[in-house]
């Protein structure tokens, strides 16, 4: 092959790109340029509702303008019961579990106890032998935590 002839092959092509790439940055930057009857900048949206005297097409009319707002009093009622008290057990069972989950993770002799929010349960991690562990533990619920039924406890 010709070296004149693999010349043309590269600086021909090269040279037609860098004229199109001239001409690009040319016409871009004079479409940038903004006209000078053009406003500068677009006003932007209020963040809140115009008051009818802000704008004249808004503005009340005779009709409108005789209404009053109804006011709506405050209820401060929610429907609760004031006097209304939990059974013992349940409040038992509410203040037990409060007093074991703010201890958590627990360490005991029997194995580790954990809690699980997303389930709402202790998860309880037993020692080997677990026999043994499981039934020490349950006393241990039985003495400690009465109120709290071992439904609420998952044993591993």
């Amino acid at each position: 092959m010709n070296p004149q002839t693999s010349i043309k092959y590269y600086v021909i092509p090269a040279a037609v790109l860098l004229i199109v790439v001239i001409l690009t940055i040319i016409l871009s930057s004079g479409k940038s340029k903004t006209p000078s009857n053009s406003p500068t900048s677009i006003p932007s949206p209020t963040p809140y509702p115009l008051r009818p005297t802000d704008n004249p097409r808004l503005s009340p009319t005779k009709a409108n303008s005789s209404q009053s707002p109804t006011i709506i009093p405050v209820q401060n009622f929610t429907g609760a019961d004031i006097n209304q008290t939990l059974p013992p057990d349940i409040k038992n069972l509410g203040e037990q579990k409060t007093k074991l989950r703010r201890l958590t993770p627990l360490t005991l002799p029997v194995g580790v106890i954990d809690f699980d929010y997303e389930n709402d349960r202790f998860i309880v991690t037993l020692k080997v032998p677990k026999n043994e562990s499981q039934t020490t533990f349950e006393t241990w619920l039985k003495q400690t935590y009465p109120a709290i039924p071992l439904e609420q406890f998952a044993i591993r």
